[in-house]
């Protein structure tokens, strides 16, 4: 069998399966920890996923040990799982599973990936450029000694002096179909605690981190930094974005954490953190073009950039590289923070073993519904659906894309829950909450009752690949199907995107197409018939702090518990 594995022991923990054994179809599938346990960024040894790996795919207990790749960020993955045995001795159930090839402890033949390596090769296998250059850049990957004992991208020379306290920051690579070529690495450095749980790594991502961290009370909060940027004060550029941060963090912090306590804490102190957040973003973006643009003069004859690792999660950067107008197209993958770690060691695995061979996909291609397989026929099977929404009105519908259009150009605010769930954090439109992105109300109806989110947050927006450049300025026909990036909203159509429209005008988009999703497609097109417009106000299918739905158990939970009183969940129609 030409089956691959690869699993990450970091946080957004996970399994990837990579089965190549029918050459003309390989199939992905992508088991994210927090789905199951449903602890956003669970960090935990991926156990809770192994089950479902079992059932899903026959004969992965009995695949060679060389099979398979692990990959951690900062320290190594043997060294991240011993500290989860703290919490449990999970290598007696490994065993009882047959799975023993899992964990890096029980399965000596296991591949250990340096954690930008395997960032690059999870880019790689969504990248639909057969050259590229390829930028990773994150909070913090593998450290020095980590790094030097495990399959790395640099020479020997090059990382001899490297210890526990560098961390990998960014690293660049030339792509050509498929070898990765590193050009460029650039290394942070491991700080002290500024105090208590406050702290400050030298690296470009670990700045966001750390903002989040003093800000909301958590590293993994750097989407809402970026996004309370806009409500800050511009002020000079600091010589040192480290300095200037270290003072400001060095200024003991009132933390609001929640909504309700961060939506009414004083203006002072918003506006305190709007500015860092603002300053930040701006140091960011300065940084970011700056590395671009050189690259770019360096390399000329790489007409298209490939961005990953976390910080590819910043919209507004992204927008801003596009705006430069020097690649023929910037692409970011679905899954590019960790969520997309194991399907680098994976995709690592296959090419090494020659169970496939690169090749650069179709950008159209609905690459990002990669969650558990069995959820297809489960939304086929009418009794299952019977089964979990029994307390409901169940209708099936014809033209269930249709009876959704209608329903939201009504006024509803409807859950759509359909096929397989997105892998990465974005709602694609298959684990989406959508209504109309200009009804005055609905921003603050899905804050207030649904999403209970802080108010200062955006929300994003599906639309048509074809009509994206009418509303957005964007490029035509640009492909931006991951709601990787935020452009500006053109000023003639903002009364119809008012829900959508943050203080800074832009707007975080997904462009949709028929071949990447003809489902969600013929939603968003039967809401243009209707109503004039082919957009849509897409947010993830989830409350706050809590991970996207994976199953009909899922589904049905959220149905019960939030105010959403319409459900459409595959062809069926479920009403409150």
């Amino acid at each position: 069998m030409k089956i691959s594995v690869g699993v990450n022991v970091g946080h957004d923990a996970g399994v990837a399966v990579l089965d190549c054994t029918n050459e003309s179809k390989e199939r992905l599938t992508v088991y994210e920890a927090e789905r199951f346990s449903k602890i956003k960024h669970q960090a935990l040894f991926p156990l809770n996923t192994l089950k479902t790996v079992i059932l899903e795919t026959k004969g992965v207990t009995s695949l060679s040990p060389q099979n398979f790749a692990t990959c951690c960020y900062s320290v190594g993955a043997a060294e991240k799982e011993k500290s989860f045995l703290v919490h449990r001795n999970y290598k007696d159930l490994l065993s009882s599973l047959g799975a023993k090839q899992f964990s890096i402890l029980t399965n000596e033949g296991m591949t250990e990936l340096s954690h930008h390596l395997c960032h690059a090769y999870s880019a790689l296998y969504f990248a639909p450029f057969s050259k590229s250059i390829v930028i990773v850049a994150d909070g913090i990957g593998s450290h020095g000694d980590a790094y030097k004992n495990c399959l790395n991208d640099s020479e020997e020379e090059s990382k001899s002096n490297l210890t526990e306290k560098d961390f990998e920051a960014v690293s660049i690579y030339l792509q050509d179909e498929g070898k990765l070529t590193l050009v460029r690495k650039i290394w942070g450095r491991y700080n002290d605690h500024l105090y208590k749980d406050v702290f400050l790594n030298d690296g470009l991502g670990s700045y966001f981190a750390g903002a989040a961290n003093y800000i909301f009370g958590s590293w993994a909060e750097a989407g809402k930094v970026m996004g309370l940027s806009a409500y800050g004060e511009e002020i000079p550029q600091p010589e040192s974005i480290e300095k200037y941060l270290i003072k400001e963090f060095s200024t003991p912090r009132k933390l609001y954490k929640g909504k309700d306590l961060f939506d009414n804490q004083p203006e002072a102190d918003f506006k305190r953190s709007a500015t860092i957040s603002k300053t930040l973003q701006t140091f960011f973006e300065l940084y970011v073009l700056d590395i671009v643009k050189s690259i770019h003069q360096e390399f000329p004859e790489y007409k298209n950039l490939l961005l990953t690792g976390g910080c590819a999660l910043n919209c507004l950067t992204n927008s801003k590289i596009v705006d430069l107008n020097i690649f023929d197209q910037v692409f970011v993958p679905p899954c590019p923070n960790d969520e997309g770690i194991s399907v680098g060691a994976a995709y690592f695995k296959a090419l090494e073993l020659g169970f496939t061979k690169f090749k650069a996909r179709d950008i159209e291609e609905s690459a990002a519904y990669l969650g558990t397989r069995t959820i297809e026929s489960s939304l086929e099977d009418e009794t299952q659906i019977q089964r979990y929404f029994q307390n409901y009105k169940i209708e099936k519908q014809a033209n269930p894309s249709l009876s959704a259009a209608e329903l939201i150009c009504a006024g509803e605010v409807i859950a759509w829950f359909q096929g397989r769930s997105e892998c990465g954090p974005r709602a694609l439109g298959n684990r989406s909450i959508l209504c109309l992105p200009g009804l005055e109300g609905k921003k603050q109806f899905l804050n207030d009752h649904v999403k209970f989110r802080e108010g200062f947050r955006p929300y994003g927006c599906s639309v048509a690949l074809e009509d994206a450049h009418r509303y957005f300025h964007c490029p035509a026909n640009y492909h931006m199907p991951y709601m990787s990036f935020a452009p500006k909203i053109r000023t003639q159509m903002r009364e119809f995107l008012s829900e959508v429209t943050h203080v800074d005008d832009t707007c975080r988009i997904q462009t949709v197409s028929r071949k990447q999703n003809p489902k969600y497609y013929d939603l968003i097109k039967g809401i243009e018939a209707i109503q004039g417009h082919p957009l849509v106000l897409n947010t993830s299918l989830n409350i706050m702090g809590q991970p996207i739905l994976e199953t009909l158990a899922d589904a049905a939970n959220f149905f019960e518990k939030s105010e959403i009183t319409k459900m459409v969940v595959g062809d069926y129609l479920i009403s409150k």
